[in-house]
């Protein structure tokens, strides 16, 4: 019993191990574009015309992408893998997929907080530049930056309990979710997804459930009833 309980500990810590690599993959791919897309719009705030220089960005940033994407796509194989070896058809089956949101959304739990908090900076950093008349590539000036950390370090403890409460919610409903992403990752309907059908759906799809850019308006909404 001793060695079965720790197969399944080690099992279980593989698949999240598995989820923990996804989303830093998704995460690095979310910064390195926008990255470049501040470069572009800091290129077009200076006044620069030079049609070559911006092809030569939107080049770079396009090279960046497929790179990305290239390794979300092995990430998402991988897990493709690890699921299908369950499901007797040699692809996902519905309830192997219900057992891999589960796992997805549980794992972006932990780390929701440097999710939230990135996102919070990144869109305060924005507002803050243009408010100032700032190139968008241009580092915050020390009293700034003081109070942006200021203003992040009071918000993001409200904003991630009603984060939390958010993603309870979803735990609740994950079978709801993983129909749900089944059907649209299901692009030919034949009540399976195969590796292709997988690896192009299912980070868009997920992408869409968890936007937390809709998540941070939705718990700015419910604050500002309260």
């Amino acid at each position: 019993k001793k060695n079965m309980a720790l197969a399944r500990t080690k099992s279980m810590e593989a698949e999240a191990g598995a989820f923990d690599s996804l989303i830093k993959k998704s995460l690095e791919n979310m910064e390195h574009i926008h990255d470049f897309q501040k470069l572009a719009q800091a290129s077009r705030q200076k006044g620069h015309t030079d049609l070559s220089q911006e092809a030569e960005i939107q080049l770079q940033l396009n090279d960046i992408m497929a790179k990305e994407n290239a390794r979300l796509a092995a990430e998402l194989s991988a897990l493709w893998d690890r699921f299908t070896s369950k499901c007797k058809l040699g692809a996902l089956c519905k309830d192997e997929n219900r057992e891999l949101v589960k796992g997805y959304l549980q794992a972006n739990r932990k780390v929701i907080d440097d999710i939230l908090a990135k996102h919070l900076r990144v869109g305060m950093t924005h507002g803050m530049l243009s408010a100032a008349g700032l190139p968008q590539d241009q580092v915050l000036p020390p009293a700034m930056a003081a109070l942006l950390d200021k203003q992040v370090q009071a918000m993001l403890p409200i904003l991630a309990k009603g984060t939390h409460h958010i993603l309870d919610d979803m735990d609740g409903k994950s079978d709801e979710i993983a129909d749900e992403l089944f059907a649209e990752m299901d692009v030919n309907k034949d009540g399976k997804v195969d590796r292709t059908e997988f690896i192009e759906g299912f980070q868009a799809a997920m992408n869409k459930t968890l936007d937390f850019k809709k998540l941070i308006a939705a718990v700015h909404d419910k604050v500002g009833k309260a």
